[in-house]
């Protein structure tokens, strides 16, 4: 509830609003609480922007591109965008058209991905106005040669008027190079992998347009000239009747009325891609030796993905969603989308890349079946597959020496072996005894100097994703000491005691047990 209500005081707000829509004057607009605390802070118009749009709606792919649809429909351009530069011709000022955006979709790096449908959206504006009246100063004239108008299609024109105008403008938006449609939201539907999107606006001011031309008149000037009157009189002076008409009166008359059309074309473009999507049918490996199940997936565009075995479930989420937020002030939102990659589990694992490639290792009990399910989500779709749990086949490692009792640095020689179902020739196995260290590849033979205190030499083999773990502990005897013979007299000592003491009780049970008798 409290959502839409967010959304209907936005709505109102938002019709109206001619500060910036995301900054701290419109913070109650945006159903944000705290706002005199926002407003406390001495912080950039910028800084504003970012603090509110952190605080819009819940930003996962589940509900951002509702919200952003929601958002970007109900916008009221009031003025012209900051990042536009309007044109003016003639009669039409400060026309302006931005293809705002394309939903859904989701800014990610440099590149913008939509859906294979959606909405294209585009927002313009302008003034048309009607031009003056153009007149030569008089309605009636005595001049052969009265003033006349020298504008384009009204040459010749005494008077010319511009009674009304009408908006003649038509939108289009193309995809592709696709007609889709002539209003400012438009549906698209492509299998393009690549889609350049167009916005054209032609501005049409239709002018009504009333011509006057002047019309000749009675004549209002004579020529002058000469007549004889009688054999002895000749007369001059300006006679029509008799020398005939020099200039005759020009009226400036209504002639007919046409239309005239100032007009100019405006584009917009946006360039976006279609989400990628590829998968292939999952496969759980198990190492049950040491209780851990691996899940390599390729990670490419992949929003999300969440595994559920049994009673385990692991999310692992790549994006991290924001708005980007553009046009200023009306604030267009787009969905961007960040790469923080991070698991969420109700189970020890951890993750680890490997080429675009995700590595997986999580704790899971051995049984005799397991539910497996995997969810992919993409920015805009999401997939349901299933998966096998495959056990690994066993390892066995062994650790066998020459001997069991060694001197300090004599030399110790271990049969380490390897063997599996799969080959095993190139199993990496990590060696350790006392501070000595050594890795070495399938079964080997090693030789390695005894070291005092040091009395157990271990082997470990870790999956290689074709078998199972392994271990192996050896353990040996080490004489300790400066002088080792010490501990060789006291051996044969306790032995000579132990042999004489038999010998003695030997003795005792012949000679005191033939007395008995």
């Amino acid at each position: 509830m409290r959502f839409f209500a967010f959304l209907l005081a936005l709505v109102l707000t938002l019709q109206f609003a001619k500060a910036d829509s995301l900054a701290f004057d419109n913070c109650e607009a945006l159903g944000i609480e705290n706002c005199n605390e926002f407003r406390q802070l001495n912080i950039t118009t910028e800084q504003q922007k970012q603090l509110l749009s952190s605080l819009l709606g819940i930003k996962s792919n589940m509900n951002i591109h509702d919200f952003v649809f929601d958002w970007n429909k109900k916008l009221n351009f009031v003025g012209i965008p900051d990042s536009v530069l309007p044109e003016n011709y003639k009669t039409i000022e400060n026309a302006w058209l931005a293809l705002t955006g394309i939903m859904p979709s989701v800014l990610y790096g440099k590149n913008l991905y939509i859906n294979n449908s959606g909405f294209v959206q585009a927002k313009y504006g302008y003034k048309l106005s009607r031009p003056s009246d153009y007149f030569n100063g008089a309605w009636d004239s005595c001049t052969n040669n009265p003033a006349t108008s020298s504008n384009e299609g009204e040459e010749g024109d005494c008077r010319t008027e511009y009674p009304e105008n009408s908006d003649a403008s038509f939108l289009n938006v193309f995809s592709n190079d696709k007609w889709i449609g002539n209003g400012t939201l438009v549906k698209f539907n492509t299998t393009y992998e690549t889609n350049n999107f167009k916005s054209e606006l032609n501005v049409v001011n239709k002018i009504q347009r009333s011509h006057y031309r002047w019309q000749e008149g009675s004549c209002c000037r004579c020529n002058r000239c000469c007549w004889r009157v009688d054999r002895r009189t000749t007369r001059c002076d300006e006679n029509c009747e008799r020398c005939g008409c020099n200039t005759n009166s020009k009226n400036c008359r209504y002639s007919n009325t046409d239309y005239r059309h100032d007009s100019f074309i405006l584009s917009d473009y946006k360039t976006a891609h279609l989400e990628k999507i590829s998968f292939s049918q999952s496969n759980i490996l198990y190492d049950k030796a040491k209780s851990t199940a691996y899940l390599v997936l390729n990670n490419t565009d992949v929003d999300y993905y969440e595994l559920n075995i049994n009673e385990y479930n692991l999310v692992k989420r790549n994006l991290e969603y924001k708005y980007n937020y553009s046009y200023l002030p009306a604030n267009v939102l787009t969905a961007k989308a960040d790469y923080k990659p991070r698991i969420e589990a109700n189970v020890f694992s951890t993750l680890e890349e490997r080429n675009d490639s995700d590595f997986i290792s999580f704790f899971l009990e051995s049984k005799k079946a397991y539910d497996c399910e995997i969810k992919l989500f993409y920015y805009f779709n999401s997939f349901n597959l299933t998966c096998n749990v495959t056990l690994l086949p066993q390892t066995e490692l062994n650790i066998t020496t020459d001997k069991f009792f060694y001197m300090p640095n004599e030399t110790i020689k271990a049969n380490i072996s390897i063997k599996s179902k799969t080959s095993a020739n190139d199993a990496a196995i990590t060696i350790r005894y006392g501070d000595y260290a050594r890795n070495v590849t399938g079964s080997t033979i090693l030789l390695m100097p005894a070291q005092v205190n040091a009395n157990q030499i271990s082997a470990e083999f870790s999956t290689d994703l074709t078998k199972q773990s392994a271990a192996a502990v050896k353990t040996i005897s080490i004489y300790a000491g400066e002088n080792p013979s010490y501990y060789v007299n006291v051996f044969w000592f306790v032995i000579g005691f132990l042999s004489f003491i038999s010998a003695l009780r030997m003795c005792w049970l012949k000679f005191v047990g033939e007395g008995n008798d």
